[in-house]
């Protein structure tokens, strides 16, 4: 079994201190809902859920055999169907019914919402429709979650296309080219997200390009793991006091969300590359927030 830039597929490890931070993004959300006061930028768990999601995925277009793109894709996105449409479909379905119950008339954005997102594009209706994430209507949708989902299933609709053409093409070269382009792609998100962040604040928040910098931060650190680099030693035995960074972006304002999610971002992408038998490890590996870590996409 050769290693991810070879030609043979390797097999996923699971790690469990990557569920535990599943837990705390999930953790993080809920808090920032319920108790906003408390946890005032616990949104930002959401950006730590984008750079596991661009990690994740990488890492299983490794294992999965590229001799032919119409194998490959049907195989990625058939699992991808399966991750996500069984829960999303069952929550829409209820929320739908239960909403036409008790209510005289559904509300049209709820509606087109809860509808959009079984084709992964909810973020791009609410943007069209100038529905803030903070805003007292979108807390009253039910459906305003999914906007995080649309951005997911985009980068799930082309990263696997544009992987297979560099595992293809670029052949010898397949880490450089990742790693430039994607790093390229993420720089020049990032400007975009944080050019538009006050002038199209909506447009920033919701959109696949603004987001993508996020996802490709765990692109890369997926990228340099399967590449056996050994950067998280490298960078030395931090995890504690970055898990602490972490965790402080969630319950202090800083005024400026672009940098808090650059912070949260920069944390959540050093705790992914592999730890020690560390504190932060041992924490985030406990079985109590596993559990729930696994179970965070239906949370």
């Amino acid at each position: 079994m050769q290693n991810a830039y070879g030609d043979h597929s390797t097999r996923l490890k699971h790690r469990k201190d990557i569920d535990g931070l599943r837990f705390i993004a999930v953790f993080s959300v809920v808090v920032g809902h319920y108790f906003s006061n408390l946890a005032p930028q616990g949104f930002l768990g959401v950006d730590v859920f984008f750079v596991i999601s661009g990690y994740v995925i990488t890492q299983l277009l490794f294992t999965m055999e590229k001799d032919r793109a119409s194998s490959f894709l049907i195989e990625f996105y058939a699992k991808r169907i399966r991750r996500i449409i069984p829960a999303l479909l069952v929550i829409v379905t209820v929320f739908l019914l239960a909403f036409s119950l008790l209510v005289t008339r559904l509300d049209v954005v709820i509606s087109n919402t809860g509808a959009y997102s079984l084709i992964g594009v909810s973020n791009l209706y609410l943007w069209h429709a100038t529905t803030d994430y903070f805003s007292l209507s979108a807390s009253q949708n039910p459906f305003t979650h999914t906007w995080s989902l649309g951005v997911e299933e985009q980068f799930y609709a082309l990263y696997p296309v544009f992987f297979f053409l560099v595992w293809k093409l670029a052949k010898k070269r397949r880490f450089i080219t990742l790693v430039t382009l994607v790093s390229t792609t993420s720089f020049l998100s990032l400007i975009l997200n944080i050019g538009l962040s006050h002038s199209k604040t909506i447009f920033a928040f919701y959109s696949m390009p603004t987001r993508f910098w996020e996802l490709g931060a765990g692109v890369i650190v997926s990228l340099l793991v399967a590449k056996n680099l050994e950067i998280g030693k490298r960078l030395g035995n931090f995890r504690l006091v970055v898990f602490l960074v972490l965790a402080c972006t969630f319950f202090l304002n800083s005024g400026t969300v672009v940098f808090s999610q650059i912070i949260a971002v920069m944390a959540t992408s050093y705790l992914l590359f592999p730890g020690s038998n560390d504190i932060a490890s041992k924490f985030l590996s406990n079985g109590k927030l596993t559990w729930i870590g696994v179970r965070s996409y239906s949370i």
